[in-house]
């Protein structure tokens, strides 16, 4: 079990640097990996929220979140990714109607 969390924080780290180097499909690639051997990080949801959203993937993005918050809902900076999500949702919503 140690093994598989060790395994999941590098491709955690792998999938954050990616992000730091603008670089979110790889990302979202080490993301999706960190969840496969460990579903429950609030971390990686996060991550692959952030690497989705680098995409344009809102409704991904929001789903992602969603995830990281209900895990870890004492987390204050997943709360504000939310409420910024929300608007930039509701602001391509109306300019597409």
């Amino acid at each position: 079990m140690a093994k598989r969390a060790e395994e999941a924080w590098h491709f955690y780290q792998q999938g954050a640097a990616k992000l730091e180097q603008d670089e979110p499909v790889g990302a979202e690639s080490d993301f999706r990996e960190a969840l496969c051997l460990n579903p429950d990080s609030a971390d990686a949801h996060h991550g692959l929220g952030w690497a989705l959203l680098g995409q344009g993937d809102l409704a991904g993005a929001e789903r992602s979140f969603l995830a990281a918050l209900q895990l870890r809902p004492s987390e204050i900076r997943f709360h504000g990714v939310i409420g910024r999500l929300s608007i930039q949702t509701r602001q391509t919503d109306q300019l597409q109607t």
